[in-house]
């Protein structure tokens, strides 16, 4: 139960009340500290998926370096491996592209 003088929004109307008990009402402070909360969370998830997409990216990188390197030297099932390492690190940095993506579209 709330005491005092507060402004309450249900989805008919507006209450102004001295006294009133609050189930399945959004109060406005509530509902802005709740927003901030979210728009906090969200960004904490987009910089650690830019992190992660940002790392999966230097290792296809690094990788495809490697093999630009060694050239005629690795095998071709060492060739193999390294080009499906690097698919795989390309992989999973767009899944973590798209994530961020998907945040931003909702």
């Amino acid at each position: 139960m709330l005491v005092g003088r507060l402004t309450v929004w249900t989805t008919r109307r507006r209450v102004r009340t001295g006294s009133y008990i609050i189930s399945n009402v959004a109060v406005r402070g509530e509902e802005y500290r709740m927003g901030l909360m979210d728009g906090i969370k969200k960004t904490v998830d987009n910089v650690s998926d830019a992190l992660s997409e940002a790392g999966h990216k230097t290792n296809a990188e690094a990788e495809h370096a490697s093999r630009d390197v060694a050239g005629d030297a690795m095998t071709p099932g060492e060739k193999l491996g390294s080009v499906a390492n690097e698919g795989k690190e390309n992989l999973l940095g767009g899944v973590d592209r798209a994530k961020r993506d998907v945040r931003e579209n909702t």
